[in-house]
């Protein structure tokens, strides 16, 4: 018997713990397609299996829940699948299909939803009908601006939507749902129906998903637009410890209703 499976009959949970072994075991992982298996890997370090498995189709899933967006434009320049999700109901229901998709899905989980009480929900046993995988979904109906985001900062979007429409504008909000693929026909309906756009995420402005989206707008719905596409990201600094640096380092919910006043404005 090897080392790695005396330490898991042994021990799992030690196991699991040790930084060698969930190395190894993320390497492991990127030979699975021969034995036509799938594996669910929770872990923060997955260079391995980025750089390995992405060579490799119907290989792996990893489970990742980190509070910052490090590594997607990585995966997506990769060709992997990447979904967030934004409330419990839809993480258990985007799981399913990510478990059930042959292809490699990096699946996101934003922790600080974890302690957001606006967002707690009473889940069913009945497993939910599985998320499409590629689809976005309009969170909110609107005609003035649309609010194009993913993840945590959709629910920023919807409070954002909610004070303008306080004084007459509706907005619409979009949530991606998934990065990669990229559901470009609701992308490029919602700039079209709106005629001005504001992307927003926590990622960094220079380099985030954010410009790509711009770009896909201006090049296929330049003619719809009556202003440019603004964005709001976070600050192109490394990410500060700090809990209060961390807040001014992330865009927030007043710059953004200032970024759509802006452009309504335009």
């Amino acid at each position: 018997m090897d080392a790695t499976s005396h330490a898991f009959k042994s021990n799992a949970r030690e196991a699991l713990a040790n930084p060698t072994l969930q190395t190894a075991l993320g390497m492991a992982k990127t030979g699975f397609p021969a034995k036509r298996l799938t594996a669910i890997e929770r872990l923060p370090e997955f260079e391995a299996l980025r750089e390995e498995g992405k060579r490799i189709k119907n290989h792996t899933l990893a489970h990742l829940d980190f509070y910052l967006e490090e590594f997607e434009r990585n995966v997506v320049e990769r060709g992997g699948q990447v979904h967030w999700c934004r409330t419990p109901h839809e993480a258990r229901a985007l799981m399913a299909s990510a478990v059930a998709d042959p292809d490699p899905v990096l699946y996101y989980e934003h922790i600080a939803l974890y302690r957001d009480p606006r967002i707690k929900q009473l889940l069913i046993d009945s497993p939910p009908a599985p998320t499409p995988i590629g689809r976005a979904a309009l969170r909110r109906a609107g005609d003035d601006l649309a609010i194009i985001s993913y993840g945590a900062f959709v629910h920023v979007g919807m409070r954002v939507a909610d004070k303008l429409a306080a004084d007459g504008i509706e907005a619409s909000v979009l949530d991606l749902r998934s990065l990669a693929p990229l559901d470009r026909a609701a992308l490029l309906a919602a700039a079209r129906r709106c005629h001005k756009v504001l992307v927003i995420h926590e990622d960094s402005r220079t380099g985030g998903i954010g410009e790509s989206l711009a770009a896909i707008i201006q090049e296929e719905a330049f003619e719809t637009l009556d202003a440019p596409v603004r964005i709001v990201g976070a600050l192109d600094t490394p990410v500060p410890y700090s809990p209060a640096l961390e807040e001014f380092y992330l865009p927030s919910e007043a710059q953004i209703e200032r970024a759509a006043r802006l452009l309504i404005d335009y």
